[in-house]
């Protein structure tokens, strides 16, 4: 994780876009606007505060998806890799 503490080496833009690929892909957009338009110095370390909570949010977001499970004593069970390609080849 890039830490943005002040003993620390300052982000570059290039570390920023790299960083950004793990965030949503609106937070993706409205982040690489404002580095387009901003400086180097104290804003992009206040810019690569933004990114790490984004980040963390789609962190956060993935935690979150539940664990699709198959219960043995379904009757669906039996059946479920027919099902899936029956689903994914007629959609």
């Amino acid at each position: 994780m890039m830490s943005t503490r002040n003993d620390s080496p300052a982000p570059t833009r290039h570390d920023l876009r790299q960083r950004l690929a793990e965030a949503s892909l609106r937070d993706q957009r409205r982040l690489l606007q404002q580095l387009d338009r901003i400086g180097d110095g104290d804003a992009l370390g206040t810019l690569a505060a933004s990114v790490e909570v984004a980040v963390q949010r789609m962190v956060e977001r993935r935690a979150t998806v539940p664990v699709i499970a198959y219960p043995p004593q379904l009757p669906i069970s039996d059946r479920r890799d027919d099902l899936l390609a029956a689903i994914r080849d007629h959609q």
